[in-house]
């Protein structure tokens, strides 16, 4: 016997290793299970048994094929064989299977998922799984649906058993004997499949508010990202994590502890759930500058990024000029793919970042980068957002940085992106901001007998439009624009009471629409309601109208 303690008998397993040939299948699987458990050091010697295993696979018992299964499943994708030759046994008994020993065949067929075999297998364990819910206890609930993170080759029972977890959570009182690292994967698994149980999420993430310090000082650094990354892809914008996220992300030492790609992570789901806070975002943009070079050619990390500093309208010197410089390099040794879907849309929305940051105004190269982003025409299937990004993009240049439009080499392109159909259409179907706020203005309008034009588009070539235009009444270009939640973005912690600043693309339609003589104020619901009385509202407008 190898013993059930933590010692490590390493003449013991040279002993054995030298007599795999004379091992039975019983003494064989113990071999392999000891050998798993003490991990990395018996790496060696579960790959010596390997072959062996292979061999005895079909004279093991069921329980002798699960502890050579549980020996080598750390290494499972380099165990392949082994697994092979143990799968029709295994398949055969999945009936008989306690949920423990269900969850590490899950494993395992998780690991091995590119076999057929082993997603019928996935299947057929997520199935009985499902059956033996109640038996499960919280912890293996939680460990099973960790092997059922979205993958496109899973069949429907691997859903059916997350869903089946989340039903018997949002049925149990207590989830507090959840360790954090299963909250976190259980919050990735939700996610994953597009799954956002709310109520349960927030039960979720207060054991993460709760265990703070323990998610904090964890020796797993990624944690505290992941889980605001899973929250970010929930789009749970009420969410409390990504707050206390925030506070912790103050710390530049803390920020520096987390990989280079999990930085870059950190900064698109802040980005997504629409948080900003300049001390840490300088800290993420600091973080990034120093590894800059890890970037990869399809440039989609470095896309995320940029659309997320973009996104706040916080255009971080270093950064952005490091990011262009490191694109650039990429276009000069024409390492970027734009056949692949995915680097056209990451060149698409870089080209947005950097003219939202000003550079088609300054850097002559940003013609070369027009370019790029103009290079493949956009198929019938390209998202609504790239077609918008491409005619706001196409529109700055026009009107901001028309030597970098003549420089282009597809200056066709650049034209059709603001006038083709789908463009316009796009645009016609844009909702306002804050849809309640218009109505309480035209409805003040209507009171007060003034004209008005709402949607206001200035001419046949814009990328964006008015919300409410008084040009009517006064005669001269005046507009309002009513920014909505995706307008404005949360700055700071909730108790400094900041108030909330404008996203980027808020400002580039502004710019846009001051270009073409219009006088744009930007009010929001705060201010339009401390004007109590009709004639307070009628001076207000008036007022707006004489500064103009």
């Amino acid at each position: 016997s190898y013993g059930r303690g933590s010692l490590f008998a390493g003449e013991l397993f040279e002993f054995s290793s030298s007599r795999l040939a004379s091992m039975g299948a019983a003494e064989l699987s113990t071999y392999v299970y000891e050998a798993g458990r003490h991990g990395l050091r018996c790496r060696h010697y579960s790959e010596g048994a390997m072959l062996k295993a292979v061999e005895l696979a079909p004279q093991m018992s069921p329980d002798e094929l699960l502890r050579a299964w549980q020996g080598f499943v750390r290494f499972s994708r380099d165990r392949e064989r082994f697994y092979v030759a143990a799968l029709p046994k295994v398949q055969a008994s999945v009936g008989q299977l306690t949920p423990q020993q269900l969850i590490l065949v899950l494993r395992a067929a998780r690991d091995l998922k590119r076999l057929g075999s082993f997603i019928d297998l996935h299947a057929q364990v997520c199935t009985e799984l499902i059956v033996k819910m109640d038996e499960l206890s919280v912890n293996e609930a939680a460990h099973a649906i960790a092997q059922c993170t979205h993958h496109a080759k899973y069949r429907a029972q691997a859903q059916g058993l997350v869903r089946a977890v989340e039903q018997r959570w949002r049925r149990t009182e207590d989830l507090s004997a959840l360790r954090v690292v299963e909250v976190v994967d259980a919050l990735e698994t939700l996610a994953s499949w597009g799954m956002k149980p709310l109520d349960l999420v927030d039960r979720l993430e207060g054991i993460l508010i709760e265990r703070r310090v323990e998610l904090q000082y964890s020796g797993n650094v990624t944690l505290w990202v992941s889980a605001v990354q899973s929250l970010a892809k929930m789009e749970h914008a009420d969410a409390k994590w990504p707050l206390v996220v925030l506070e912790m992300a103050r710390d530049q030492h803390f920020v520096g502890r987390v990989s280079f790609f999990q930085q870059c992570e950190l900064a698109n789901a802040l980005g997504r759930l629409r948080l900003f806070d300049e001390a840490v975002y300088r800290n993420i943009a600091e973080a990034i500058v120093s590894d800059i070079t890890l970037f990869r050619e399809d440039a989609q990390d470095m896309a995320l990024v940029l659309w997320s500093y973009a996104s706040a309208g916080f255009f971080h010197e270093a950064l952005f000029e490091h990011c262009y410089d490191r694109l650039l390099g990429f276009m000069e040794e024409e390492t970027l793919d734009l056949a692949r879907r995915n680097t056209q849309q990451s060149v698409i929305q870089l080209a947005w970042a950097f003219a939202l940051a000003g550079f088609h105004q300054r850097h002559t190269s940003f013609a070369a980068l027009l370019d790029y982003a103009f290079f493949t025409e956009l198929d019938s299937k390209a998202r609504p957002t790239m077609v918008r990004r491409l005619m706001q993009l196409s529109d700055a240049v026009a009107l901001e940085a028309p030597v970098a439009a003549q420089n282009c080499q597809f200056p066709e392109k650049l034209e059709d992106a603001r006038t083709n159909p789908r463009a316009r259409q796009l645009l016609s179907l844009d909702p306002v901001g804050n849809a309640a706020l218009m109505g309480d203005l035209r409805a003040t309008l209507a009171e007060l007998g003034w004209q008005y034009n709402a949607f206001y588009v200035p001419d046949p070539t814009s990328s964006c439009y008015v919300d409410l235009s008084l040009e009517p009444q006064f005669g001269k270009k005046v507009g309002l624009l009513f920014p909505g939640k995706f307008d404005l973005v949360s700055s700071g912690l909730p108790g400094e009471a900041k108030p909330p600043q404008e996203s980027g693309p808020l400002v580039l339609t502004q710019r846009l629409l001051r270009l073409r003589g219009w006088n744009i104020t930007v009010l929001d619901s705060e201010k339009w309601s401390k004007l109590a009385t009709l004639d307070d509202r009628k001076r207000f407008l008036e007022d707006i109208a004489a500064a103009c």
